[in-house]
């Protein structure tokens, strides 16, 4: 079930509770690509994570955790990504379509997770709550440049150019063809797309 205001997220991850996995045979992925791929495998699975934008989001815990018997188990939304083709793919922490550099055309930027590398571009995202946040608009050069340094701490929202909505599903439709890229890898230009969120998809442990 998903998270809702104000309850705690995530259940204490015990090695020595019988019938668990241990934490060492636990298949282990270090991004989120990855991490979409294995869940695409083996749905509702259990998986340890040590990296990427959604590991940042869940506060990079450090490894030592699982030893010391303080890893915890998370519960996760994916994104089902739909771009007209017959094939749904799964993302695990964002959905970004643009041409260039962030803002400089029409960018549209789902997140799941809260960063893209060093950049808080969901400062409201919860990968558990059963919604993705969508950013969409493009900036002019001056308001870029002020955007610029205020996207790592997620405090260039809210912004007059840039819409932001929050959903289980959003559907966009570009003004032209776009790359599009989800947990930052390319399936190359779409003139249109859903994305739909799944929720508890997989339990992470970090």
């Amino acid at each position: 079930m998903t998270i809702s205001p104000g309850q705690p997220w995530g259940s204490a991850f015990h090695r020595d509770v019988a019938g668990e996995h241990t934490g060492e045979d636990l298949p282990i992925v270090g991004n989120d690509s990855d991490l979409a791929a294995f869940a695409t495998a083996h749905p509702g699975s259990r998986v340890r994570l040590v990296g990427g934008d959604l590991f940042r989001t869940l506060g990079a815990p450090d490894s030592g955790r699982l030893d010391r018997g303080e890893a915890v188990a998370f519960p996760i939304d994916l994104l089902e990504v739909d771009v007209g083709d017959g094939t749904r793919r799964l993302a695990a922490a964002h959905v970004v379509a643009r041409r260039g550099s962030l803002w400089v055309h029409r960018t549209v930027v789902v997140m799941n997770a809260s960063f893209i590398g060093p950049l808080n571009l969901g400062p409201k995202a919860h990968p558990n709550d059963g919604r993705a946040d969508a950013t969409d608009g493009r900036l002019a050069a001056r308001d870029r440049w002020s955007a610029r340094g205020r996207m790592a701490a997620g405090t260039h929202l809210p912004h007059p150019e840039l819409k932001v909505s929050r959903s289980d599903a959003l559907s966009f439709d570009l003004d032209r063809p776009s790359p599009l890229f989800l947990d930052g890898v390319s399936l190359g230009p779409v003139r249109r797309f859903t994305v739909r969120v799944i929720p508890d998809a997989l339990e992470v442990v970090a």
